[in-house]
């Protein structure tokens, strides 16, 4: 057993999953068969990465849902909650995902788990569109862990869920705090910028549009101005203004390659597929992938790829792509979708 144990240990080590995969297959069968379990959690951790590194997600989730179930205080047993936690949410079921993260908290065994599971539980509530616990779990983050590594992102978040409440006095109170403790921070700078959004909503008495556009004049850097062009494009946008909307999409562009950059992109792809201009749709949608890496906009890239490909006539590389979304995504809307393409 030790010496499969070792040659195991030396293919993982050597990066040859494949082979460390099968031998610790081989100590975990005769360890259960010998009642031999002290390195059981060891192994199944190595076992689940192996299958991580390896491609197969579901199969390593199975061994992590494993050492979950049967170990759960082993201290390797907060990292495979983790993975579990970070499978769901990659794959957008959120409901899961936090389940496994309040899971982690709940064990409290190991800190710096414990500190990132707060916060990625934080988005998950985000993203389930649940503000109130999403607040809830930032400002716990803050409390417990307020020089954290999340902490100047946090603290924004909180400032901007308060912020589309209306509640701007709770807003002001989190963005300073945001300024004065982290001042030279990229959050700092979003930070100042949210201050004086605050500052001409009030001024611009309600009307939107001239609010977005006072608040351009006061930008000073080319971020900023993205930031701001986004919601004035997604404003037109909603109201079917589409000619201003794509100028305005296009002008971010030129000024950002951030997170803005990324999501005009999907908007000017879906746009081109509306006007049947589907060989730039499927340029711009693969962009994503390639050069902004933005990986909550794949479900909805992934089917842009296959609906553009279907009306082109290119029906397999069309399904290759829905059948990805599916197999990645399953509890997506972006899924429910592309079955139409896969049937």
């Amino acid at each position: 057993n030790d010496s499969l144990m070792a040659i195991a240990k030396s293919y993982y080590n050597r990066n040859e999953f494949d082979k460390a995969f099968i031998y610790y297959e081989r100590v975990y069968n005769l360890s259960m068969e010998k009642n031999i379990t002290d390195d059981i959690p060891s192994i199944l951790a190595d076992m689940a990465w192996s299958q991580v590194k390896l491609g197969n997600l579901s199969k390593a989730t199975k061994y992590y849902e494993e050492l979950v179930l049967k170990y759960p205080q082993s201290h390797f047993t907060s990292e495979a909650l983790f993975k579990l936690a970070e499978y769901y949410y990659n794959n957008s079921d959120f409901k899961r995902a936090a389940s496994y993260y309040n899971k982690i908290i709940s064990l409290s065994l190991d800190d710096n788990f414990v500190s990132i599971s707060y916060y990625w539980l934080g988005w998950c509530y985000w993203n389930m569109n649940d503000k109130s616990k999403s607040v809830q779990t930032f400002e716990k983050y803050v409390e417990l862990f307020p020089k954290g590594e999340y902490a100047p992102d946090v603290l924004l978040r909180i400032s901007t869920i308060y912020y589309e409440w209306n509640n701007l006095k709770a807003g002001k109170e989190t963005l300073e705090r945001l300024i004065k403790t982290y001042p030279n921070s990229y959050e700092a700078e979003k930070a100042n910028l949210l201050l004086g959004e605050i500052d001409l909503k009030e001024r611009s008495e309600g009307n939107e549009e001239q609010f977005y556009k006072l608040l351009l004049k006061e930008t000073k850097t080319k971020e900023a101005r993205a930031s701001v062009l986004l919601k004035l494009a997604n404003y037109y946008k909603e109201r079917e203004r589409k000619g201003e909307a794509i100028k305005t999409y296009r002008e971010i562009l030129n000024l950002t390659t951030k997170d803005e950059a990324a999501i005009a992109t999907v908007e000017l792809a879906f746009y081109n597929i509306e006007d049947s201009k589907y060989n730039e749709a499927i340029e711009q949608l693969s962009s994503i992938f390639s050069v902004y890496k933005y990986a909550s906009l794949y479900p909805k890239s992934l089917y842009g790829i296959a609906y553009s490909y279907y009306k082109l006539g290119k029906v397999e590389t069309a399904k290759k792509y829905a059948q990805r979304l599916k197999d990645s995504y399953p509890s997506s809307e972006w899924s429910t979708k592309a079955l139409e393409i896969l049937r």
